[in-house]
């Protein structure tokens, strides 16, 4: 274990707990809203080809709300957007546009098939008693009902192809068909993947620091540890009491409960606060470890900085002082 240095005084400063600001530029906002509406018709159309030669459940709408959640990244940076309201609208938004163009376009392969079929053409052409006269009459009048009713709407569309409904096979085997109800349950699923994970990724990003002053991205590094306990830190972190975290045994060694610090890299921190998140780490049976936040809270500069110094190894410490002309 290795000893941080004592500050030279017991220090303790008015901090609160991190908080995005919530700012936008209305400019900004419809960027980022056009990019994703503009990405999600991108992705469906790719998608609704992918479709055509394989599905893997499950993974595919991970890959998509992933993909609309890059784009959205990328757009929230550009924008300095740090509204997780509007991020999140925006992924809600790209997410339905991705799956529904997906769907859209499967339609509109369906109707131009259809439509070339000459003897769906020849049944066009019948009075609507007619045609109704050769439905009652065939083998299956709802499902060929359903499939004339697909051709002029995309919601008949969808309804003939869940009363089809969806086949999933796995490995080759023998596809299992999930019926009228659970392919409806299937595509709710879908979208529900794609636009949560579109919504999760972009209000992470509309969260995090900024330094309004410089206006730059706060950058977030990783101090090290304490081998104090996770309530102890928690408290000394939220009441603003350096000693108080100097006490909980702070070292440059990673632990089960580190501390990141997230500093303007223009400013350095003196003109916006810097933002300590202490988070806990637990070790998990398959070998991975997960993460938990203890605490996520904002300090002022002078109280920054003596927190980074409880991290500062002691022959660091010790060469910084030897540097250090006396007065």
């Amino acid at each position: 274990m290795s000893s941080a240095p004592i500050p030279s005084q017991p220090m303790r400063v008015q901090v609160v707990p991190y908080r995005s600001d919530g700012q936008y530029d209305l400019s900004g906002a419809i960027m980022l809203i056009s990019a994703m509406a503009l990405a999600g018709g991108l992705v469906g159309f790719a998608a609704h080809y992918i479709e055509q030669v394989f599905w893997l459940i499950v993974l595919f709408p991970i890959l998509i709300g992933g993909g609309l959640g890059l784009v959205g990244t990328y757009m929230v940076k550009r924008a300095h957007l740090r509204n997780p309201m509007i991020g999140a609208l925006a992924g809600l938004l790209g997410g339905l546009i991705a799956m529904g163009t997906m769907h859209y376009f499967g339609f509109e392969q369906y109707r131009a098939e259809m439509k070339a079929n000459p003897d769906i053409i020849e049944l066009q052409k019948l009075q609507p008693a007619d045609l109704e006269q050769v439905i009652a009459e065939s083998k299956e009048p709802a499902k060929f009902r359903a499939a004339m009713a697909g051709i002029s709407s995309f919601a008949g569309y969808m309804d003939f192809m869940a009363i089809n409904g969806v086949e999933i096979s796995n490995h080759g085997s023998k596809a299992m068909n999930l019926g009228y109800y659970g392919s409806y349950i299937y595509w709710v699923v879908e979208v529900l993947i794609v636009m949560g994970l579109a919504v999760a990724i972009l209000r992470g990003e509309c969260s995090n620091p900024y330094c309004t002053a410089c206006r730059e991205w706060k950058k977030q590094s990783t101090l090290g540890g304490f081998y104090g306990t996770s309530a102890d830190a928690g408290k000394a972190l939220a009441e603003g009491d350096v000693a108080a975290l100097q006490a909980c045994g702070p070292t440059p060694e990673l632990t089960t409960l580190v501390l990141h610090d997230s500093t303007c890299p223009a400013c350095g921190g003196q003109k916006s606060s810097s933002d300590f998140k202490l988070v806990q780490v637990t070790a998990q049976k398959n070998g991975k470890s997960s993460q938990s936040t203890v605490k996520y809270i904002s300090w002022p500069a002078e109280g920054a900085a003596a927190v980074r110094g409880l991290f500062v190894p002691p022959s660091a410490a010790g060469a910084l002082d030897q540097a250090t002309p006396s007065t």
